[in-house]
């Protein structure tokens, strides 16, 4: 999880569209196999708006949740 949290970040920060897209969508793939459900509708808001502040807070906070 740290390394596609780092992944992501790096497409925001870039730009690089196809990457941040590619790397949700794996994501929210797997928060469905293991039941993952805050961190699927962060996933879910940051798709649809990657240059929102709220869902990247929403998204990282959601991280850290699982991580700890």
């Amino acid at each position: 999880l740290p390394g596609t949290r780092d992944a992501v970040d790096s497409a925001l920060q870039i730009s690089d569209e196809q990457a941040l897209r590619n790397h949700l969508h794996r994501l929210q793939a797997s928060c469905g196999f293991v039941g993952a459900a805050r961190l699927a509708g962060a996933v879910r808001l940051l798709r649809g708006d990657p240059q929102s502040r709220t869902a990247r807070t929403q998204f990282h906070a959601a991280v850290a949740a699982l991580l700890h």
